[in-house]
């Protein structure tokens, strides 16, 4: 591993250019891509979410879910769930257009969307608890 790219580290991609063994970290970085954005509105909006990090046919692909839960855990089964797809190819980071979207929860009917639609769809759906004022 080159001591350069080192997570973590004041200077570590100082330059903006990213090391190829931290591959995830340009999606992380990159606001074209809405990962850190989609993830960060789960978070304040009290959705549940994974991610999910895996490979296939060698291009490493990240999977995030997000869930929208009532205050004790269950599912909101007034909402939908939501699955954004990236995809590592030819050097650069894409969406998986056909797997990133929304499904009625339990099930139905897939549809597409990008991962500016799935933000605004959880910044329209916030938990009531997740707000001070609950």
């Amino acid at each position: 591993m080159n001591e350069e790219c080192t997570p973590g580290t004041s200077d570590a991609h100082a330059s903006g250019d990213h090391c190829p063994e931290w591959v995830i970290r340009e999606l992380v970085v990159n606001k074209d891509l809405r990962f850190t954005e989609l993830m960060t509105v789960m978070s304040i909006y009290g959705w549940e979410f994974t991610i999910c990090q895996l490979v296939v046919d060698d291009n490493p692909r990240v999977n995030l879910r997000g869930l929208p839960v009532n205050e004790y855990g269950r599912p909101r089964l007034d909402k939908r769930e939501i699955s954004a797809v990236w995809e590592y190819r030819s050097g650069a980071w894409e969406v998986g257009a056909y797997s990133t979207g929304s499904q009625a929860i339990g099930g139905g009917l897939f549809m597409q969307a990008t991962p500016a639609d799935l933000v605004a769809m959880v910044t329209n759906a916030p938990a009531k608890w997740a707000h001070t004022d609950h």
